[in-house]
Formats: structure tokens, sequence, C-alpha cells
């Protein structure tokens, strides 16, 4: 199975990593990141997706991305998020011309993405509601570009994802031209 994920600097990942480790289950299999691509399965040989990225990373340059405050988010499950503000259609398009060709009928994505960074998940609003009171005064404020993607695959329940390959924002000349030609 893998992932697509915009990894966040280090000075961020080091301000948020207490709280995750208090709040996000999954702290210890992935480090704090904008989910790209939810987990996914591809039968197909591994060079065909990594060219795929290859070449959408080729259309896109290092995008913006501000952090402003964190929020509240009750749909599957309760979550505690830093929602990406400026950067954040760039990042739903990044998104979105990724999911063409070998990932067209990629299984498992919402159709409502909103691109944020998990600080918290919770079973129960109780939950939620407690680590919102323990939050009060944290007011996280970054400004960083995300310049490459990662690939990682998961292979083993209960043990991190796995970096499988990175991926540039580049935005060369000749991309731009294979985008216009695709599209």
């Amino acid at each position: 199975m893998y992932t697509l994920i915009a990894p966040v600097p280090l000075a961020l990942a080091t301000a948020l990593n207490p709280h995750r480790q208090r709040y996000d289950p999954l702290a210890h299999v992935l480090p704090p990141h904008i989910s790209i691509l939810s987990p996914f399965e591809f039968s197909d040989p591994p060079q065909i997706l990594y060219n795929h990225l290859h070449n959408v990373g080729e259309t896109f340059a290092p995008i913006k991305v501000s952090i402003a405050g964190w929020d509240t988010y009750r749909h599957i499950d309760y979550q505690i998020r830093l929602p990406a503000l400026a950067g954040k259609d760039v990042l739903i398009e990044l998104r979105e011309n990724l999911l063409t060709g070998p990932l067209k009928y990629c299984p498992g994505q919402d159709k409502d993405y909103f691109p944020h960074i998990v600080l918290g998940k919770f079973t129960e609003q109780a939950e939620q509601e407690k680590a919102r009171q323990d939050l009060q005064g944290f007011e996280p404020q970054f400004i960083f570009r995300v310049k490459h993607l990662e690939l990682r695959r998961w292979e083993q329940p209960g043990q991190p994802w796995k970096l499988q390959k990175k991926f540039s924002l580049e935005a060369t000349l000749a991309g731009a031209r294979r985008s216009r030609q695709i599209n």
C-alpha cells in the first residue's frame, strides 16, 4: 500500500511532535505532513507510478503554504488539524493532476479534499473536546514551501511507512508543454 505526502519543515515538525505524540495514534508511523493522496494500492509495475508522479511534479513549482492556528473536524473520526490557508488551491490542483493517468481510478480518495496537517485523532467527541481545552494558547503560525512530495509504502501493520521515493516540484518548461498536451 502507498501514500503520497508533502513533508513539513523541521521547525514545524518539532513544534507539532509533542502534541502529535499525545493526540495522534499514527504519530509513530508517519512524520507530520500534508496528505496528498490517501493510502492506495497500485498493482502495475512501480516504474509506471514513479514516471507519473515525476511528470506531474515537473508541472508544479514549489508551493508556498501558510498554517495559522488549528481547527476541529468531525466527519468519520474526530480530528484536530492545522488547515493549509495559503497554498490550499494549488495543493488541490496538484492532487487533481495526480489523480489522472494510472491513478485515474484510484479508490479511497476523499472527494472533499482539504489540505491540512493532522494534530490529533479521537474516537469520541469528549476526547476531542478535552484536547481542545489542553491546546488553548497553542497558536502555530508557519509559512513554508512544499518543494517535493514523498511516496511512502506500508508493508506491515504497526510498522512505520517507509520512504519509497521523493518527487520534486520543479515546473520545467518541458513539463508545462507536456501538461498542455495531456489536457
